[in-house]
């Protein structure tokens, strides 16, 4: 696992604001939309709304980030209908693509399950040559009323798309409405515009080894890393390597941590850090371990891992999640933990090879974890 997932996760804050932005009120849903195209010369796309949409532009600052949300909103039916398309604009250094993309999606996701909603669907979702991703929920709608959300997120070079659509109430015109709304977005280069050049770090990676204090208790070695806000224990000295992942908009790294024999591997890896600010609400903390999972995923895809459903976890204020993993293919088995704070996202992952049993050597491994979140 040498790759930094958290390091250009910006997007996942950004969604969940477009969503929070979703203001709900009006009346019962059933509206009749009078549908006309929306053009933007600016934006490269078009989209039909039931009235020419408001247009603005909010300034959005994380950080060393200052990012111009470009705003295009509508309502129908005394706002029994709320419809939103914005662009972002990335600075160079977010080239994850599809990290990204799931980030935006999470954004959503996590913004409807903190206010009550229930996710729907959660997929992929392809328009011409373009290829995003998008979710529906259910929504609160006071008083006492269900609502339905659906959103996509969608990319083309530095620029990514957001379509949001928001109903009073659940229902299947709602749902055809919001449909017809999604579909009409027209993405006028077809996604195919260029990622802009990231410059690479010039500095080598550290590699070193961590020989830790010999714990009494069980023979192991504990290893800890203050600067990293991380202790645990390791069966043995543990191989250190500390690379830079990006120079901007900010300077990340990725810190691995590794003991492994022929049978089991041991690895802890730390990603950070993160501006202050970046990571600063249990929203956008969810959305840092969903973009996290996405990259464990991504690189261990070849392998043919399935992920069991996640055990919710936490290091005192911050979420933490921890994964069963099984490989047919390889014959492998492990278990997979996350954590997200301010500053840092850490992955912990134990895999085993073969047939002996090693529960207690994992859960020794996972259960001497300790964060110390800056």
């Amino acid at each position: 696992m040498r790759r930094s997932p958290g390091s250009r996760t910006f997007i996942v804050v950004l969604l969940a604001l477009c969503a929070a932005a979703r203001a709900a009120s009006g009346q019962q849903a059933g509206a009749k939309i009078n549908w006309q195209e929306f053009r933007s010369e600016a934006g490269g796309f078009s989209v039909k709304f039931p009235s020419a949409p408001r247009v603005s532009k909010v300034p959005m600052v994380r950080g060393p980030v200052t990012l111009t949300r470009n705003v295009h909103g509508a309502v129908a039916g005394g706002g029994v209908y709320e419809f939103e398309v914005d662009y972002v604009d990335m600075p160079a250094g977010y080239s994850e693509p599809e990290l990204s993309l799931e980030g935006g999606i999470s954004g959503f996701i996590r913004f409807a399950e903190s206010r009550g909603g229930r996710v729907l669907t959660n997929v992929k979702v392809v328009r011409g040559t373009c290829e995003g991703r998008e979710a529906t929920a259910t929504a609160p709608a006071p008083p006492g009323r269900t609502g339905f959300a659906h959103g996509r997120v969608f990319y083309s070079g530095q620029r990514y798309y957001f379509a949001l659509f928001h109903a009073r109430e659940d229902n299947a015109a709602a749902r055809a409405v919001g449909r017809v709304f999604m579909d009409s977005l027209d993405i006028k280069d077809g996604c195919k515009a260029p990622i802009a050049p990231t410059p690479a770090p010039t500095a080598p990676p550290v590699r070193g080894t961590v020989e830790g204090t010999p714990d009494a208790a069980t023979g192991w070695r504990r290893i800890d890393l203050p600067d990293l806000g991380l202790s645990m224990l390791m069966p043995g000295p543990a191989q250190r390597e500390t690379t830079q992942t990006q120079v901007q908009p900010f300077a990340a790294f990725h810190h691995e941590f590794v003991f492994e024999t022929d049978e089991i591997i041991y690895t802890a890896e730390v990603l950070g850090d993160f501006p202050i600010g970046f990571y600063s609400t249990p929203v956008s903390q969810e959305g840092l371990l969903d973009i996290t999972l996405a990259a464990v995923k991504k690189n261990f895809g070849e392998l043919g891992f399935v992920y069991g459903e996640p055990r919710k976890l936490n290091a005192g204020a911050y979420p933490a999640r921890e994964y069963v993993m099984t490989s047919e293919k390889t014959g492998s088995r492990g278990r997979l933990r996350l954590y997200a704070t301010p500053r840092r996202a850490y992955v912990f992952l134990v895999l085993v090879q073969g047939t002996t049993p090693r529960d207690a050597e994992v859960e020794r491994f996972l259960s001497s974890i300790r964060i110390s979140p800056k």
